[in-house]
């Protein structure tokens, strides 16, 4: 599955969703992780509720099940959610290699919200 990330580095997940420029996608697995590519996305608009800008982010997060972020605001939140991807918050810094290594751990037991996620997974396949 599609993995996104708000980071600036590529490395750590540093962002807050509205603040994002890039979100880096990884396709996740059990077994593996495969950085995919950096997508650059629209920054949020301060002066505009950035509600505009969080459409366009969503649009090329699509494909995406899961985006990690440091922050995120409560309409954009309610977006993300709409739009089928699971918003998942983490402290500033969190590695994205240990956020990856912790959501395939989960795999091998997974609460009801990941087993949501590959049931959806195996039904498009």
């Amino acid at each position: 599955m599609k993995i996104g990330f708000c980071s600036i580095d590529g490395i750590k997940i540093n962002e807050h969703f509205g603040k994002a420029e890039k979100i880096f996608v990884y396709d996740v697995n059990l077994h593996s992780a495969v950085f995919l590519e950096e997508r650059k996305v629209e920054k949020a608009d301060p002066n505009n509720e950035h509600l505009d800008s969080i459409d366009g982010k969503i649009e090329k997060i699509k494909d995406c099940k899961i985006i990690y972020f440091t922050q995120i605001g409560g309409p954009a939140a309610a977006k993300v959610i709409k739009n089928n991807i699971f918003p998942v918050n983490v402290r500033d810094g969190f590695p994205i290699e240990e956020a990856i290594g912790m959501l395939q751990k989960s795999f091998e037991n997974p609460p009801l919200w990941i087993k949501k996620i590959l049931r959806e997974e195996n039904e498009v396949k």
